[in-house]
C-alpha cells in the first residue's frame, strides 16, 4: 500500500472518494486539514484512498485515525439542514 489508507465509509454517496475530491480531515483538539483524493478503489465495505502528498508508508500512518468530512453545501440533503458545518463521511482505519 503505497501512500494508501483503508477507509471506513460512512456515507451512501461513493463519489466522495472521486480523484479530486477535497476533504477536510479532523482530529479532536487539533486543527482541521484539507485533504485531495488522488485516487480510490472499493475495498470490502470500504474504500483504499491515496491522498494527494501522501506517497508512502509513513506518510499514509500519519492519517491513521483521521476523520473525514465533507462541507455541507456539497452534501445531498434529505433531512432539514444539520446544526453544523460539516457533515461526517469516513474515518481512515489505517
Amino acid at each position: 500500500m503505497r501512500g494508501e489508507v483503508v477507509v471506513e465509509v460512512l456515507s451512501d454517496v461513493p463519489e466522495r472518494f472521486a480523484p479530486g475530491s477535497r476533504l477536510m480531515g479532523v482530529r479532536e483538539g487539533r486543527p482541521g486539514l484539507t485533504v485531495e483524493v488522488a485516487a480510490s478503489r472499493p475495498h470490502k465495505s470500504g474504500a483504499v484512498v491515496r491522498f494527494a502528498g501522501s506517497e508512502d508508508r509513513d506518510q499514509a500512518e500519519e492519517l491513521r485515525g483521521l476523520w473525514l468530512e465533507i462541507p455541507v453545501p456539497r452534501c445531498r440533503r434529505r433531512s432539514p439542514a444539520p446544526t453544523t458545518s460539516m457533515s461526517s463521511s469516513a474515518v481512515c482505519a489505517g
